[in-house]
């Protein structure tokens, strides 16, 4: 839980919360660590899979239409390359 907090800038407690509620909702497992017995890793169900990806396109849709009102060439490369570098990262 911890690494999620750090990764969201939230308490432990509220990843902890989050990640039940997406357990719950069948999206994530908690896997056994295969050396730490303290701690577990989370991964994504098939139905999470599905879920992120059609989050994914969505948000590319959606940008993809925010993006077509950019008339600078200029502009829309540079934010081109800034939301290749999110997408990365």
């Amino acid at each position: 839980m911890q690494e999620v907090a750090d990764e969201l800038t939230i308490t432990v407690g509220a990843a902890s919360k989050i990640v039940d509620r997406l357990t719950r909702d069948g999206l994530t497992e908690r896997l056994p660590h295969p050396t730490d017995r303290r701690s577990s890793l989370l991964g994504l169900t098939d139905a999470g899979r599905s879920a992120l990806e059609v989050g994914r396109a969505s948000m590319t849709a959606t940008l993809r239409d925010r993006l077509e009102t950019i008339t600078t060439a200029e502009r829309l490369e540079e934010l081109t390359r800034t939301l290749e570098t999110l997408l990365r990262s």
